[in-house]
């Protein structure tokens, strides 16, 4: 009789742990809870490469006109020195070596101060965009699929252990790909 009771009872704790085979999470709560991983979405999620290559791009242009005009900077300096250290110039003539010289570093300042802060605006509205959407996704997602939170892993983040068995990763991205396409 022992024996019975006890089968019945470990077969009720066991029931209501939920089924074997579930990704989601859930608890005498009702919630039910699953992830995915952050850095996946770098690398699988269609919007977010086809942005980021677009912003890199942007970027690099931008890091190479600072470079270029630093470089240039950098050779008026190198031949000012040489020549003032050979006597060859006259004080009018160091004058407008520096000028240009100073007229390089202003174009860098307005450089920095004009398409600078429009990258790091586009940055923060990309970023802004990605988490609307990926937000929306989610809710969306865990609807369809009867999970009442969606958390995003990532290593060394907030959440130090998590069931490898609760992560949706690449199901969520295929599900975020396929609703871009619409």
């Amino acid at each position: 009789m022992k024996i019975i009771g006890l089968v019945i009872i470990v077969g009720a704790l066991l029931a209501s742990c939920g089924g074997k085979g579930s990704k989601a999470a859930g608890n005498s709560s009702g919630d039910v809870a699953a992830y995915y991983c952050q850095d996946s979405i770098e690398k699988h999620f269609k919007f977010f490469k086809d942005e980021s290559a677009s912003f890199d791009s942007e970027s690099k242009e931008f890091q190479d006109a600072i470079m270029k005009l630093q470089e240039e900077g950098q050779m008026l300096v190198n031949n000012l020195q040489i020549q003032q250290q050979a006597g060859a110039l006259s004080q009018i003539q160091i004058a407008q070596k520096n000028n240009a010289i100073e007229s390089i570093g202003k174009k860098i300042e307005i450089l920095q101060q004009t398409d600078g802060v429009r990258l790091e605006k586009k940055r923060e509205d990309l970023n802004k965009l990605l988490m609307e959407k990926m937000e929306g996704y989610a809710k969306e997602y865990s609807e369809k699929n009867g999970y009442t939170m969606m958390f995003a892993w990532v290593s060394g983040g907030q959440i130090l252990y998590i069931d490898k068995s609760k992560d949706v990763t690449m199901d969520f991205i295929k599900y975020m790909n396929e609703q871009e396409k619409k």
